[in-house]
Formats: C-alpha cells, structure tokens, sequence
C-alpha cells in the first residue's frame, strides 16, 4: 500500500492565489500613501497679498513664514493684458505704479510648484501723487487661509514615519512569504 502525504494548502488548485494576499496588502499600503498625499494645488502652501496705494506693493509668503524670494511676478491691468512681470526681491516683495483705476491681478510663481495669485480694485484717488496712506491688505488668494500646510518639521516626520510604515510592511511581507515556503 502506498501512503501518500497530502499538505493541505488553502491555496491549492490555484497558484495564481498565492500572490494575492501580499498584492492585496500592497496595493492597499500604495492606496493609504496615495490618498494622504497632497493634492496640486494652485495656491499650495502660498499666501499674496498686495497693498495698494499709489503704489501697489505686492507680497508673497510661504506658509511657514518664509519669503517667496525671487519668485516670478505677473501683474495683468484691468483690460487684461499684462501690466508688468519681473522678478520679486529677497523679502518676495513686488512693487509698481498702476497707470488706471480697476480691477488689478498679481500671480506669482515660485518654479517648483507654488503659485498665488490676488485681485484688488485699484480706485482713482489712489493713483493721485498725494493718496495719504495705503488701503487695506487685499484678501489672500487662499480663502482657507495663510496657514493651509503644515510646518516643515511636521511634514518631515509625517515623510520618516511612513517610510518607516512601509518598511515594516515589506519585511511582514517577506517574513509571511518565508512561512508559507517552509
């Protein structure tokens, strides 16, 4: 009589479905990754403001705080075309003289992603020589507000904890795969 030894496998008949778990596992870990990430935004982490008076001083912020120095400025008149573009000093400030009263935009790029942009109502006693002082700040392009991403420090842990989340996945996943061969 011959005696046969069956290991019984709950993926037997099927060799396809021994992958299935750890797809499974992973594709969800790339899912929970993907679904955290920010999304791209227009005005991502940025806040501008500009500060009209005979001259308009635009300015740009990160939301930590820091400068959008250097950053590419355009301004666009109220006929639409562009006003002026240039460059934004080290303080990410911009400054011109608008020539006609209206509606005034002001959009500024950073290069790697940022990008604000504002509009104000230029009035006609603001171009005079003699405008007394500065209206009020333009509301910020942001209507959540200047502080929309968390600080870098928190950024920079939230990045370390999930590399290290996803490799405590890849190892479970080794180890699991090492306890089905054995």
């Amino acid at each position: 009589m011959t005696c046969r030894h069956h290991v019984a496998s709950k993926h037997h008949g099927n060799p396809a479905m021994r992958w299935a778990r750890p797809a499974f596992s992973l594709g969800l870990a790339a899912l929970l990754c993907w679904a955290w990430l920010p999304a791209p935004a227009g005005a991502h982490g940025v806040a501008l403001e500009a500060i009209s008076g005979p001259a308009v001083i635009v300015s740009g912020l990160y939301s930590d705080g820091e400068a959008m120095s250097f950053a590419k400025v355009k301004i666009t008149g109220p006929s639409g075309k562009t006003h002026q573009m240039g460059n934004a000093d080290a303080g990410g400030r911009f400054a011109f003289v608008p020539q006609e009263p209206g509606p005034w935009q002001a959009v500024m790029e950073d290069g790697m992603g940022h990008r604000a942009e504002t509009t104000w109502q230029q009035k006609p006693d603001q171009a005079a020589p003699d405008a007394a002082a500065p209206a009020a700040p333009a509301a910020p392009a942001d209507p959540a507000g200047q502080a929309s991403e968390a600080p870098k420090w928190a950024r920079t842990v939230w990045g370390l904890s999930v590399l290290f989340w996803l490799s405590g996945l890849f190892f479970w996943w080794k180890g699991s795969r090492k306890k089905a061969r054995a």
